[in-house]
Formats: structure tokens, sequence, C-alpha cells
């Protein structure tokens, strides 16, 4: 008959394994939920820089029905569209802080309407008829970019992310 100290003795002791194991998978978990936090932040900052994208290129190409827009006196419509554009880009925040347009972000040209494979001209041969506005969050831009809460454990403070946005006056 076997003692039930020796019983216990002659098991093998697995404890600091386990608590090895654990250490490990904890900080893969930690790892992946740093991770997932980031790249909804990142998510986060795309689409509400698209929404402020998409507002800014309907204000910017109002202008067009303004009197600079119907004269197409360029320099007068793109200060206009710039100023309209610019007001509606800062009501629309990118992870709570104002979102600025910069200067050659936002582009005037002319679009064939009929074709929804075309690009915008910037040519200046044809009738004006539409804005296109690109809104970033990187480094060296007005807006700065994406700071991350986690990953700075792993050697990256921030990330980048730009969106932009067409809008046309079907004026045919």
């Amino acid at each position: 008959m076997y003692s039930l100290e020796r019983t216990r003795l002659s098991r093998p002791r697995r404890r600091a394994a386990v608590a090895a194991q654990v250490a490990v998978f904890a900080g893969v978990m930690m790892g992946f939920g740093a991770l997932a936090i980031d790249l909804g932040r990142l998510y986060t900052a795309r689409g509400e820089l698209q929404r402020a994208a998409d507002s800014a290129a309907l204000a910017g190409v109002s202008s067009y029905f303004s009197d600079a827009g119907l004269l197409q006196d360029a320099p007068a419509l793109g200060t206009m569209a710039r100023s309209r554009a610019g007001t509606l880009a800062l009501r629309n925040p990118t992870l709570g802080a104002y979102t600025q347009l910069e200067s050659p972000d936002l582009v005037l040209g002319t679009l064939d309407v009929s074709d929804p494979h075309s690009v915008l001209d910037t040519s200046g041969g044809a009738r004006l008829n539409a804005v296109q506005i690109m809104v970033r969050r990187t480094e060296g831009s007005r807006n700065g970019p994406v700071d991350f809460l986690f990953a700075h454990i792993f050697g990256r403070a921030h990330g980048g992310v730009v969106a932009s946005a067409t809008a046309v006056v079907d004026d045919r």
C-alpha cells in the first residue's frame, strides 16, 4: 500500500510550467487586444475623415452655383470653394479633434458625368464642374497622425489615414 505522501512525491511538479505558459499567453492576448483597439481607432478615424471629406466636397461644389461659378472665374471659385469646404471640414471632427484642409488638398476640375470611370481633368481646358477633396491624418499633415494607445509596446507610436471625396455638378 502506498501512503498519501509517497504518491504526492512521485508525481512531477508542473506548477512552474503552467506559470510560464500563463505569462506567455497573457502577453499574446494583450498584444491581440492592443492590435484590436488600435486598429479600431484607425478605422474609426478613417470613417470620420471620410465623412469630413464628403461634406467638404459637397460644400465646395456648392460654390459653382455662385456668380463666380457661373462665370467660371477660377481664382474666385477656388477661394470660395476652399472657404466653404474648410468650414464644413472643421465641423466634422476626427477622433475629437478639428479636421483641417490644407491648400493642395482641394482641387477644382472637370469630370465627365456620363463616364463612371473618368478621372478629374485639372488642365483647365473644359468647363469646371467638380471639386476633389483629400483629408489626411498623417505625419507631417496639419491634422497630425492617429496616435496609438497600445502599439507603443511594439514600437509603433502612430499611423496614417487618408480619405478623399469628389463632388460634381451635373450641368448637362
